[in-house]
C-alpha cells in the first residue's frame, strides 16, 4: 500500500487493487505514518518525475521546476520528499566558503554554484549576501554563442557559417561587432562570388559562406579554400576571383604558393 500511495494512485483504486473498502485505506495510512493527500497534489507521470529528477540535480527552485512542468508548488514538494531529493536541513552549514569564493571567482552563477556544491540556491544566496559578493549576472544567449565560436577557433583556426548554423548560430552583424571586441584577432571575409563568366571556380554551395578566422592562421584557412576549388582552374582565375571578394591578400599569398606546390609536382 505504501508503494501505490506514494505513486499517488487514489485511495478508490488502491481499494480496489488490495480488495479492502475505501475508508480502510485512509485507516491504514494514518497508522503507517503516511504524509496526508493534499488536494493540490497531483499525479505527474514518469517522464515528468524524470524531468523533475533532472531538474533538482541542475539546481532549479522548487518555484521554478513548477512552472516548467505545469504543475503546483505543493505537487513538487510532495514529490522532491517522496524520492528523497529533499535537500535536508543545515546544508548551508555545510558548504566551503573557500570553494564558494572560488566558484564565484570563475563568474559562476548562483545555480551553477549550486550545483557544483551540491546545495539550494537559496543556501548559496544567503551565503553570497553575507559575504558581501554581489550577483553574477546570467550570460546572455549572445555570449555563449561568442564562446561557442571561441571555443572553436581555438581548436581548428577557422570555422563557416555552415558549420556554425550546424551548432544552432546564426551569425549576424551584432555577434560579429561582439566578437571582435571579444577578440581583436578574430577577422571573416565573404564569399560572394564563386565563378567568373568563364569558370566555375567554386563549388555552388560556397556561395555567400562567411570564413571566420583567428590571426596569423591564414595558411590553414588558404588550405580549406583550396579544397573547395574545381580542378583545372588556372591560378590567375582563382586570383582575380579572390580578390574580388574581398579575400585579404595574405590569404590570397598562401593559396597561391599552394596551387605552385601543386603544379610543380
Amino acid at each position: 500500500m505504501r508503494d501505490l500511495w506514494f505513486k499517488g494512485v487514489k485511495a478508490s483504486d488502491i481499494a480496489k487493487i488490495l480488495n479492502i473498502d475505501s475508508n480502510l485505506v485512509y485507516a491504514y495510512a494514518r497508522v503507517l505514518g503516511l504524509s496526508p493527500r493534499n488536494k493540490s497534489v497531483i499525479k505527474m507521470s514518469l517522464d515528468k518525475i524524470d524531468e523533475l529528477k533532472d531538474l533538482k540535480s541542475r539546481g532549479y527552485t522548487t518555484r521554478e521546476i513548477a512552472g516548467k512542468l505545469g504543475v503546483s508548488i505543493p505537487t513538487i514538494y510532495y514529490y522532491s520528499k517522496v524520492l528523497g531529493l529533499s535537500k535536508p536541513r543545515g546544508k548551508c552549514e555545510n558548504i566551503s566558503i573557500d570553494s564558494l569564493k572560488e566558484l564565484y571567482i570563475s563568474k559562476l552563477t548562483d545555480r551553477e554554484i549550486a550545483r557544483k556544491l551540491n546545495s539550494t540556491i537559496n543556501c548559496i544566496r544567503r551565503l553570497r549576501t553575507k559575504l558581501g559578493l554581489k550577483k553574477t549576472i546570467e550570460k546572455s544567449k549572445l555570449d555563449l554563442k561568442i564562446d561557442k565560436i571561441i571555443e572553436v577557433l581555438k581548436v581548428k583556426e577557422y570555422t563557416t557559417t555552415r558549420e556554425l548554423r550546424q551548432m544552432g548560430i546564426t551569425i549576424t552583424s551584432r555577434l560579429l561587432e561582439e566578437l571582435r571586441y571579444r577578440n581583436p584577432s578574430v577577422k571573416w571575409f565573404k564569399l560572394r562570388y564563386v565563378s567568373t563568366s568563364k569558370h566555375q571556380v567554386f563549388h555552388p554551395r560556397m556561395v555567400g559562406i562567411r570564413i571566420i578566422y583567428l590571426e596569423g592562421s591564414e595558411e590553414t584557412v588558404a588550405k580549406y579554400i583550396a579544397g573547395n576549388i574545381e580542378e583545372n582552374i588556372p591560378v590567375r582565375v582563382v586570383k582575380i576571383l579572390l580578390k574580388e571578394n574581398g579575400v585579404p591578400s595574405k590569404i590570397v599569398e598562401e593559396l597561391i604558393k599552394i596551387f605552385t606546390m601543386k603544379s610543380s609536382k
